[in-house]
């Protein structure tokens, strides 16, 4: 795995999208089939806590652990897990837009609290009508592809225990 490719399976991790249940049996595969498997790898094997495991792929990602790195774009990650909350149902869009505008608020992330404060106004201001909601899921889903495609590609390759320590699926 490259540094970018670490950041962001550390991001993935973070905002609980993929569960300390899911890394420690990939991280116990590559440890068993791994002649000399990395030590970030081993490591993780044993981080039940996620954010410590997060904490150890960043780490990785910059080759020194004396200083502290924070997660890039955490925010627009954290808004990704809200908005596969929304299409799971398990919150509404109001809920997912007053989410999204409380994690722009107060992290770092692509998404502006104003342009979300604007779509909470403009869904309200139509009655929360839901060709309002459709709309405005469709342009969210638009802006949020690219992140919410990673994720389910990571989810997917650490639950079928295809994702290797070089990034490349194995057959």
């Amino acid at each position: 795995m490259n540094n970018i490719e670490l950041v962001t399976f550390a991001s993935i991790i973070s905002v609980g999208l993929i569960k300390s249940s899911d890394y420690i049996p990939w991280c116990d595969d590559i440890i068993l089939r791994e002649d000399n498997p990395p030590e970030f790898i081993m490591d993780m094997s044993l981080l039940k806590d996620e954010d410590a495991a997060a904490k150890r792929l960043v780490s990785e990602a910059y080759e020194n652990v004396s200083e502290s790195y924070s997660l890039v774009e955490i925010g627009f990650y954290e808004i990704c897990a809200s908005f596969l909350m929304y299409q799971s149902e398990e919150i509404d869009w109001e809920e997912f837009l007053r989410s999204a505008i409380l994690i722009a608020e107060h992290g770092t992330c692509q998404l502006g609290e104003y342009e979300l404060n604007r779509l909470l106004e403009i869904y309200l201001n139509n009655g929360s009508s839901q060709t309002m909601s459709e709309i405005q899921v469709g342009d969210m889903g638009c802006i949020l592809k690219e992140q919410i495609d990673e994720i389910r590609l990571y989810q997917t390759m650490i639950e079928e225990r295809n994702l290797t320590i070089t990034g490349k699926a194995t057959a």
